[in-house]
């Protein structure tokens, strides 16, 4: 009988042993699962995350998401739809955007990572109306507005003031997604990147709200992802880190063409300029020394001294595109100059030589030894003069 009783107790501790062990296993898997963030952040990974607005089956906007853990820098990079590319499924030019499906993003994400030439493993998709209720989940977000806003559509009328104003997601909705008539481009995408950056410096302001399981759950429902709630909210919580304030801006720059029926946008040099303006921001939010965004607070006059038309111009799209300020685009008083020159007008090189490095010129002087004519440049507010020669191919001087 106590031989039985002892053999009973064996199988008993075997049994525990084994519960012990499968609960620590799933321990682990859970882990593992939830570290599909959490385990890049501890690595100091550079995050890469493709938000997706869309209104039903339609997608209205896309904005690359980059924040690197370790200098908690984010940048957002704009993604228009009408990028012009060969569709693989129908072996023709068309908006990259003709390849979204709201239920399955894949063929999209895909195109999107061979144009910026980088892996996008995370994507967030939001409805138009959940925008609105994530925003207001989060209890509105500030936006600073430079001048007052007037604008009527078919549903309301949004009046806003000029200076700090908060924006429930009504307002932040319809503040993004309206477009003046005639307005450039840019004004549009910096707006709705203006928003979006405010609504994740907003959850990092907030972040104690995602400790409410209950509020985590309504946050997660408003949001089709790739990712697991736990790790959408590992995402969010390190929104508490971000340096919002300083978050860098990107969008495609490129030339628009009519194919068939279509304007498409195709990016300047074949996609070069573009793939090198995104590892250069991805390298520029992980230094940790911030030399990167330091040496770009520069502006610029480009000036044409050569006979090709239109040249100052294109290569100023070039320098903004790395985040330069350009004051004057215009012509030297020559139009047969051999060698590209940067100028520095300052005793400190370090701003010419890193224009100079960007389009690979040797040929750097001071401005004292060359003889510029006054009209020609915007006084003395450019910090660096960049003329360009013969032999500059619209990218880079070459040797």
């Amino acid at each position: 009988m106590n031989r039985r009783k002892q053999i009973d107790k064996a199988v008993i501790f075997i049994i525990l042993i084994f519960l012990v062990l499968f609960m620590t296993s799933m321990f682990v898997y859970t882990r593992l699962k939830k570290d599909k963030i959490t385990g890049a952040v501890e690595n100091g990974e550079t995050l890469k995350t493709l938000i997706m607005i869309t209104n039903g089956n339609t997608l209205l906007y896309t904005e690359l998401f980059m924040y690197n853990s370790a200098t908690h820098k984010g940048a957002l990079f704009d993604i228009p739809g009408n990028v012009g590319s060969i569709i693989s499924q129908t072996d023709k030019m068309d908006r990259i955007d003709t390849l979204f499906v709201g239920n399955k993003p894949e063929p999209y994400i895909e195109k999107v990572e061979e144009i910026l030439n980088t892996s996008i493993p995370y994507y967030l998709i939001i409805e138009r109306e959940n925008f609105k209720g994530l925003v207001d989940l989060f209890e509105g977000i500030k936006l600073f507005i430079p001048n007052p806003v007037e604008l009527v559509t078919q549903e309301n009328i949004l009046l806003l003031p000029s200076g700090n104003v908060v924006l429930d997601g009504e307002k932040a909705v319809t503040f993004m997604m309206y477009q003046e008539e005639g307005e450039e481009n840019i004004e549009s995408i910096s707006r709705r990147q203006k928003v979006v950056q405010s609504l994740l410096g907003t959850i990092g302001e907030r972040n104690q709200l995602l400790e409410n399981r209950k509020l985590s759950s309504v946050l997660y429902s408003l949001i089709d992802s790739n990712l697991s709630k736990t790790a959408v909210t590992a995402l969010f919580s390190e929104m508490k880190f971000l340096d919002s304030d300083r978050m860098v801006f990107q969008r495609v720059l490129g030339a628009k063409r009519i194919t068939g029926d279509k304007t498409l946008l195709f990016p300047h040099y074949e996609g070069k300029l573009l793939k090198e303006t995104l590892s250069q921001t991805i390298d520029s939010l992980a230094d940790q020394e911030g030399q990167s965004n330091k040496a770009l607070q520069m502006s610029i006059d480009i000036l044409n001294g050569t006979g090709q038309n239109g040249l100052a111009a294109r290569t100023s799209e070039v320098f903004k595109s790395f985040g330069f300020d350009i004051i004057k685009v215009g012509n030297y008083s020559e139009d047969d100059l051999e060698k590209t020159l940067v100028v520095s007008r300052s005793l400190d090189t370090s701003a010419a030589e890193k224009a100079a490095e960007l389009i690979k010129c040797k040929n750097i002087k001071f401005s004292t030894a060359v003889e510029i004519p006054t009209e020609s440049v915007s006084g003395d507010s450019a910090d660096v003069i960049v003329i360009l020669g013969k032999d500059f191919d619209g990218r880079y001087c070459k040797d």
